[in-house]
């Protein structure tokens, strides 16, 4: 895990957020990135730019549904 975290210290100014893309990454590296995102997380200087589960869910099982229906079954306001 100091591993991954001196690689993104590295590669990172200070205090810019590190994001949850650029640590899933290091799983290529034999680093256990879900810990190391717990630890940035931890530090308030990670930016969680990972797709939300859920809607990438319902917009595979219900993309036969109408565009309003889905939006609206999204939540969306617009």
């Amino acid at each position: 895990m100091r591993r991954g975290i001196r690689i993104l210290c590295a590669v990172h100014r200070p205090g810019e957020q590190i994001r949850a893309s650029t640590i899933t990454q290091l799983t290529h590296t034999a680093v256990p990135a879900n810990h190391v995102l717990e630890v940035f997380e931890e530090l308030d200087i990670f930016l969680d730019d990972r797709p939300d589960s859920l809607d990438a869910w319902c917009e595979e099982h219900l993309s036969f549904l109408a565009p309003d229906a889905l939006s609206w079954s999204l939540g969306s306001t617009s």
